[in-house]
């Protein structure tokens, strides 16, 4: 009975092929985009996973020309409860456009910042309950790509953010994953440094 439902098969001289990734791009993103600008509150969460979930397979050239309007929804993707794996992705794409087009991203330096510290640890004061709390690998990734923009970004455009961002990671540093301390370690190492003059001798060789 199977058999006689399979209609579209190479067998019956359908031709079958996988969209080009700029195809998926063209179909699935600007609707995606525009529905979720109206979608009731409670429904926006899931254009949202729907969006990073497609981004995530896409090249950067596939979407470069959406990055003003993609990086916010990335960022607010990264508001979503749970869903670490998408959470994940969106950090991925944030580094990608961080390399390609850093000015997107440094317009919104305060919100990048702020969540990304959520992601790394609890937010500060009581009544963290254990949903609020990342898992290990994005506590890791969020770390990571916050220790990025210091190098990334403009020194006039985080400069603002050290002296938050340090005592923020205070809390990452007593981490209970020996590797989440470790990327704590590094990224908290590169913000105290944000405005310090370098030496030279420490590079050679």
């Amino acid at each position: 009975v199977q058999e006689r439902w399979t209609v579209l098969t190479k067998e019956n001289h359908c031709n079958i092929s996988f969209l080009y990734k700029q195809k998926t791009f063209a179909i699935l993103i600007p609707e995606i985009t525009q529905r979720f600008k109206t979608a009731d509150a409670g429904v926006k969460r899931n254009y949202l996973i729907a969006l990073s979930g497609i981004l995530q397979w896409l090249p950067y050239p596939a979407f470069e020309a959406e990055i003003p309007v993609l990086s916010t929804l990335l960022l607010q993707t990264l508001d979503i409860t749970g869903e670490d794996s998408i959470k994940e992705g969106a950090i991925d794409k944030l580094v990608v456009i961080l390399g390609e087009n850093k000015a997107v991203l440094e317009e919104h330096a305060g919100s990048v910042i702020t969540r990304l510290l959520n992601l790394a640890s609890p937010p500060s004061g009581s009544g963290s309950s254990s949903s609020s709390i990342s898992s290990p690998r994005l506590r890791a990734k969020a770390l990571q790509c916050l220790m990025l923009l210091p190098g990334a970004m403009r020194e006039e455009v985080v400069n603002p953010f050290r002296n938050r961002v340090v005592k923020r990671l205070v809390g990452a540093l007593d981490d209970r994953k020996r590797d989440v301390r470790m990327e704590a370690v590094r990224c908290r190492t590169k913000w105290i440094q944000l405005g310090e003059p370098s030496v030279g001798g420490d590079e050679d060789e």
